[in-house]
């Protein structure tokens, strides 16, 4: 059934599970969206007993999708190399100067990916490098007398992919919701300029947006929430334009599963980006692309990193490359949790699916919409207005606190505040992840680059 006010989809004969409607962009005849019209992600509440004091009283939100279903792999989808002219020269240039000498046409830009690009420092975009192809790109721009290269690496993109084992459409479309839902990478990915998490969809309403069409999951603090008093356990707090819109469900938007979702900005340290790949060599400027097969078609997350981001994992030269265990991306910036709601069992349960006013059905609400990220923002937020309340109240009492700041720590931590939030690790879906890295790390092992340097 569906409840006017939350707007979520619920079992009436158990309040331990619901669902959670997909969202797709303007439906047309026969698209993607008009195919899988009420296609839902289900859940269920499982009790958290026995665990940290902070999880009393808590139930973790946990998917019913089977993960086995699924087959993983890990690539590195393309590697940018650093490289620089003897004088002044446009990009296209250097583009023919390498597809006389490699025999191949690569990609050329400016620092960043400056696209039409006139300069002395370039970046060669490498797509589907393997550790031979790569070898041979590389000396054959060490003999190139107008190029210099000290064996940097600009940028690099990681990629890990979920088949489904059925080639079905909905199964990978469920596995897409699934990697944006309950992914919450570091906050300095993302909490950056043009790095907030946001849906970007390459039509707008079914017209072609040569931009994209770009959508915040958290939209920007209305001057009313900047400049308004909090009012919160019948004291006055002072205006918090953020933790006024984290606690708003309304200024939650979810995205759509056929597009982009992103965290962290394009030309920043790091970005990850999770999508329904069901195309490929796609080409913006001419319009062009390959459609994929459907057994080839899968659900998708991307790191890429640059600059400081590539020096924090020791990836910086080429050689570097050789030997480097990826499962490190996916303890740095793939992490994957399990959300955590208020539970109670028997007569309260009944009581919640009736009222729908509770707190464990506000955090699913948001949990709907933005997934674990929104529902972390909202979370914190919730325990932060509290604390300060709390505090003004002591303050208006004179209560007067001797500071213990293990104590305090503690305290933080059981409120939710400490570093893990009110949140536990989706270990089943992390472990994939790992897997999937672990075994690309023998396709660029060092013992398998020095057979290839001997054999050269």
């Amino acid at each position: 059934m569906k409840h006017e006010h939350l707007d979520i989809y619920i079992a009436a004969t158990s309040p331990e599970r619901f669902d959670v409607p997909l969202r797709f962009k303007a439906p047309t005849d026969g698209g993607i969206g008009h195919r899988h019209a009420g296609l839902v992600q289900s859940y269920r509440l499982e009790p958290m007993a026995g665990r940290q004091k902070r999880l009393g009283g808590r139930a973790a939100v946990v998917p019913e999708l089977d993960l086995s279903a699924f087959r993983t792999h890990a690539v590195i989808d393309w590697v940018a190399l650093e490289i620089g002219a003897d004088s002044l020269q446009p990009a296209v240039n250097i583009n023919g100067w390498l597809r006389e000498s490699t025999g191949e046409s690569l990609s050329v830009t400016g620092p960043a990916g400056v696209e039409r690009y006139a300069g002395m420092n370039f970046e060669i975009k490498i797509q589907d490098p393997t550790p031979e192809r790569l070898a041979g790109i590389v000396e054959a721009i060490k003999g190139m007398p107008r190029l210099t290269f000290a064996g940097r690496i600009a940028a690099i993109e990681v990629s890990v992919d979920w088949y489904a084992l059925s080639h079905a459409e909905r199964e990978r479309l469920l596995m897409t919701d699934l990697l944006w839902r309950h992914l919450l990478p570091p906050e300095n990915v993302w909490r950056c300029e043009s790095g907030w998490p946001r849906s970007v969809t390459g039509r707008a309403g079914g017209r072609l947006v040569k931009e994209g069409y770009v959508r915040k999951l958290l939209k920007d603090p209305t001057t009313a929430m900047v400049n308004g008093a909090i009012r919160h356990a019948g004291v006055t707090l002072q205006p918090d334009g953020e933790l006024v819109r984290d606690l708003d469900r309304g200024s939650h938007v979810a995205p759509v599963v056929d597009g982009t979702v992103y965290f962290g900005a394009k030309d920043g340290p790091a970005q990850i980006k999770v999508m329904h790949k069901i195309m490929d060599q796609q080409n913006r400027w001419t319009g062009t692309r390959r459609d994929l097969r459907p057994q080839e078609c899968r659900a998708r997350v991307e790191v890429t990193l640059r600059g400081t981001a590539l020096a924090d994992v020791g990836l910086t030269a080429v050689e570097t490359l050789a030997g480097f265990e990826f499962q490190e991306l996916g303890a740095r910036y793939l992490s994957y949790w399990l959300p955590t709601v208020p539970f109670h069992r028997g007569v309260a349960a009944r009581i919640e699916d009736v009222i729908r006013g509770s707190r464990s059905w506000q955090e699913i609400e948001v949990f709907r919409r933005t997934g674990v990220f929104g529902l972390e923002r909202a979370q914190r937020a919730q325990s932060k207005r509290s604390a300060r309340a709390q505090q003004k109240l002591h303050w208006k009492r004179g209560v007067r606190r001797r500071d213990d700041p293990v104590a305090e720590r503690k305290q933080a931590r059981r409120r939710g505040k400490g570093p893990a939030g009110l949140r536990v690790n989706f270990e089943p879906l992390q472990e994939q992840i790992y897997e999937a890295l672990r075994r690309l790390t023998p396709e660029w092992g060092r013992k398998r680059c020095e057979r290839h340097g001997e054999a050269g």
